[in-house]
């Protein structure tokens, strides 16, 4: 932590999976809420680094007061308002949201899937889709079938094609849209924290009264199905196909269209044995 001059500055440096972040904020109360995650939750991985300059991302946090007297709070990233929000939990999220997905464009040693992510008898369980696809949902049941918890947003995968952890609390959505944080922990599910090799790629979409049929895919198009939702894909080929690949050649792909969560993840675990005898 340093405080700056020209009036009340406090800035906090880190790294989460080689990316630096700087973040500044315009009170000490302000600033002392990023060491507490129920009101500002830094990046998942993060760790204390030294100021890195102009190749940091930059993050400014700023108290205002509204017409009834009662504070806001300002998000900026560099010099673009983020958001303008009236609670600490707000400015976390809106902090979060935007670093995770810069986080997941610039790590220079591992490749950002959108995906959710179990880990099952010493292997990954890599579930591809993007927002709103039910990745929660089905990560969710995983766990309380007795699956470790390694991700319900990104799988993290590093050049070996294995998933790293990127176990923040579990994002539940309600039946009115708003979303709850549920740590693994409160489902009675253990986290991961030692990197997996991809067993499975399941890939679903759901639709209501679908009966699980699955069918095998080829290498191909397994690799398409995480291309499609890998956040640097088309912006650095050089670097997220070499890992794909990776991820994909010691794995099996599965695809179709599923129902409830539940009765999909029971129809996968009677097939365990078959599946992970095939890798």
């Amino acid at each position: 932590m340093r405080q700056l001059g020209h009036g009340p500055r406090f800035e906090r440096d880190f790294v989460v999976y080689g990316v630096r972040i700087t973040v500044r904020a315009d009170c000490r109360a302000l600033f002392d809420a990023l060491d507490d995650p129920a009101q500002i939750p830094l990046p998942f991985g993060w760790h204390p680094g030294d100021h890195h300059g102009l190749n940091a991302l930059h993050y400014e946090l700023l108290t205002c007061a509204t017409s009834e007297a009662t504070p806001s709070y300002r998000v900026l990233a560099g010099t673009s308002q983020l958001a303008e929000v009236r609670s600490l939990t707000e400015v976390g999220t809106v902090l979060g949201a935007h670093a995770d997905l810069c986080i997941a464009e610039r790590a220079p040693e591992h490749l950002f899937v959108h995906a959710g992510v179990v880990g099952w008898e010493g292997r990954a369980i890599v579930m591809p889709g993007a927002s709103f696809a039910g990745k929660t949902t089905l990560v969710r049941a995983w766990l309380e079938a007795g699956a470790t918890y390694y991700s319900d947003e990104f799988a993290v995968l590093d050049r070996a094609g294995c998933v790293h952890p990127f176990a923040r609390p579990l994002a539940v959505r309600d039946g009115i849209g708003a979303t709850r944080q549920v740590p693994a922990a409160t489902l009675g599910a253990e986290t991961g924290s030692a990197p997996l090799p991809v067993g499975l790629i399941l890939v679903t979409s759901y639709r209501a009264g679908a009966h699980w049929r699955p069918r095998s895919l080829t290498a191909g198009p397994t690799l398409l199905a995480l291309m499609r939702n890998t956040v640097a894909a088309r912006g650095n080929p050089e670097h997220s196909m070499p890992i794909l690949k990776q991820a994909v050649s010691g794995s099996l792909g599965v695809a179709g269209v599923r129902g409830e969560a539940r009765p999909l993840i029971a129809a996968v675990l009677g097939h365990r044995r078959l599946l992970m005898s095939e890798l």
